[in-house]
């Protein structure tokens, strides 16, 4: 879920795009293929190579199949996609920080930057924890509030749609489910 959850930037796009429904509709659909084909393409070829020897990052694990250039390559790849997606969370959370809560610009940037990294040097810097817990817990609570929020939307302005679809409560679930289950694993490798 984390590497696939984009709507911290969907405002974003929309301030790129515009506001027309159609074509910010088909940006955003375009944009969900090709993360998708990417993240699958990724999963297949890791698999296809590795198999049960996939390390748990998956890169290192190919050094002994593909050599230590490919793997070189891996790493400044990821480094890439992982730059353009603190900038992209960076400038949400600048903007968080200034629309929200009334910061100024320069200190609502450096909160979005220092904040992370002094996290990382208390000690907070094993990946999977780290995205199990952004992950499954905090964008799963996300994911509620989304659904929360366009519930009271169609409440307010499409009164006569106000019954929440089955779709909903479907995502819903299974969002609550994700929340607890990533809960439960996480109060489970502490104790």
């Amino acid at each position: 879920m984390f590497s696939f959850w984009g709507s911290s930037v969907i405002p974003e796009i929309r301030d790129i795009v515009g506001v027309s429904g159609r074509v910010f509709s088909r940006v955003l659909v375009a944009g969900l293929f090709v993360s998708l084909t990417i993240y699958l393409l990724f999963v297949f070829l890791v698999l296809g190579i590795t198999g049960s020897d996939t390390s748990i990052e998956a890169i290192s694990g190919l050094t002994s199949s593909l050599g230590d250039g490919v793997i070189t390559l891996g790493y400044v790849f990821g480094f890439i996609t992982t730059f353009t997606s603190f900038l992209a969370l960076g400038l949400s959370i600048t903007n968080t920080y200034r629309y929200d809560f009334g910061v100024r610009k320069f200190y609502a940037w450096l909160l979005a930057c220092v904040v992370p990294l002094a996290l990382y040097f208390f000690g907070l810097n094993d990946f999977i924890w780290v995205i199990s817990l952004i992950g499954g817990i905090l964008l799963g609570f996300e994911g509620l509030l989304i659904l929360a929020m366009y519930r009271k939307a169609k409440k307010k302005f499409e009164p006569e749609k106000a019954r929440s679809p089955l779709w909903i409560i479907l995502v819903g679930t299974l969002f609550g489910v994700g929340v607890l289950a990533e809960i439960y694993y996480f109060i489970k490798d502490i104790i």
